[in-house]
């Protein structure tokens, strides 16, 4: 790869392909450089017109009650799937 001094437009051609960059420092990787999915880029022509609002800071939901307490008494996951399945063969 030619060496990025101004990396802009070589960078724009590159990902406007849909190829992947391997950046280098020193002749070692140090990191890929993708171009933004579909999903990507809807999500961001979204929040550009307004329509949708990204959560700032933590993260919620899940991510933020970290782990869950395991239970002793009960049924594993495992066995109710299980039992479950027998009975719908039935």
């Amino acid at each position: 790869m030619r060496d990025l001094r101004n990396p802009g437009p070589l960078l724009d051609e590159l990902l406007a392909s849909g190829e992947a960059a391997q950046i280098t420092s020193r002749g070692q990787l140090v990191a890929w450089l993708v171009p933004a999915t579909p999903g990507e880029r809807c999500r961001e022509e979204l929040v550009a017109a307004g329509e949708l609002r990204l959560r700032s800071g933590r993260p919620g939901g899940l991510a933020r009650r970290g782990r869950m307490p395991r239970q002793e008494a009960g049924r594993s996951l495992s066995e109710a799937l299980r039992a479950m399945r027998a009975e719908e063969d039935r």
